[in-house]
């Protein structure tokens, strides 16, 4: 139903920044990706720097193995926010998995540390870093 709404919304409305945010929301929650994609692509295109958005198109592609445009997306915003733990946590985790980039892992891995040394993040990213020498 909330899918059906959103779509009703920005039928009537095509720069309802919202509509599009949410509808991306309900369908990636309801597993429809490749209807959450588009909206977030919409969304970006009206509030290029709206963090969630972003960060959701990321989770998106990861879903559908695009791991490296999940990547890209995710590097975009470290450029915006650089300290944003969130962001660097997944990032490592698509480095150090799907992508074995090991050397990048590193990188984004201390700097999760010097942002946020007492997180469970950094606990995990200590781990790897401990791991993988």
């Amino acid at each position: 139903e909330a899918i059906d709404a959103y779509e009703k919304a920005v039928m009537e409305d095509p720069a309802y920044f919202e509509a599009y945010f949410n509808l991306g929301l309900a369908a990636l929650k309801g597993g429809d990706v490749n209807k959450a994609l588009p909206a977030y692509e919409y969304a970006l295109a009206i509030q290029p720097n709206h963090r969630d958005s972003r960060y959701n198109l990321s989770l998106g592609l990861e879903k559908l193995n695009h791991y490296r445009d999940a990547a890209r997306e995710l590097e975009a915003l470290l450029k915006k926010t650089s300290e944003d733990t969130q962001v660097l946590m997944r990032l490592g985790e698509l480095y150090s998995g799907p992508l074995q980039r090991p050397v990048r892992t590193r990188e984004i891995y201390r700097e999760l540390l010097k942002v946020s040394p007492g997180s469970p993040e950094s606990r995990a990213a200590l781990r790897w870093l401990y791991e993988n020498p």
